[in-house]
C-alpha cells in the first residue's frame, strides 16, 4: 500500500503526521481518538508558544489502537540513516531540530521505501539525517503473517 504524503499545518505536529502516515488514517482520526489537537496553550510546555502538541505515550497508545506497534530505540550515539533504510522496516524517525525551538525535535517517517518529512515532503533517502534521537520500529499486526 503507498503512504500518503501528510504535511503538517503548524508547528507542533509532525509527530502526529508520522503516525497517521503510519497508520494510514488522517489527522482528524487522531484528534478525535486523542480528545485534543495539539493547540491547546498550557503552562508546561517545550513549544515556543506553549502548545500542547503530543506525547510519545499518546502517538504510541492511537498507533496501538490501530494495530500498529513500536518498539522504542533511545540512540545516544549516531545512528547511520542508511541502517535504519536498509532493514526496510517502516520507523518514525525523531532528530534533534531548532526549527521551532531550541534544543527541539522533529519527528519524519520512513515507510520501509520513502522518506517522509511532514514540513519538506518527500526527502531522498540519501539525505543525512544528523543527530537522530529515537527510532520506533513499526509493525502492522495486520501485515504479520502474509
Amino acid at each position: 500500500m503507498k503512504t500518503e504524503l501528510i504535511k503538517q499545518k503548524n508547528s507542533w505536529s509532525c509527530l502526529a503526521c508520522c503516525a497517521c502516515m503510519a497508520t494510514n488514517t488522517p489527522l482528524n482520526q487522531l484528534y478525535d481518538f486523542l480528545g485534543h489537537d495539539g493547540s491547546d496553550v498550557v503552562q508546561q510546555s517545550d513549544h515556543p508558544e506553549g502548545r500542547k502538541s503530543f506525547s510519545l505515550i499518546e502517538i504510541i497508545k492511537y498507533m496501538l489502537n490501530c494495530g500498529v506497534i513500536s518498539s522504542f530505540l533511545s540512540c545516544n550515539k549516531k545512528i547511520a540513516m542508511k541502517d535504519v533504510i536498509s532493514s526496510c522496516i517502516p520507523a518514525i524517525i525523531i532528530i534533534a531540530s531548532n526549527v521551532h525551538v531550541k534544543n527541539g525535535t522533529h519527528a519524519i517517517y520512513w515507510d520501509g521505501t520513502n522518506l517522509m518529512c511532514p514540513r519538506k515532503g518527500l526527502l531522498s533517502s540519501r539525505t543525512r539525517l544528523k543527530r537522530v534521537v529515537i527510532v520506533l520500529p513499526l509493525i502492522n499486526i495486520k501485515e504479520i503473517g502474509k
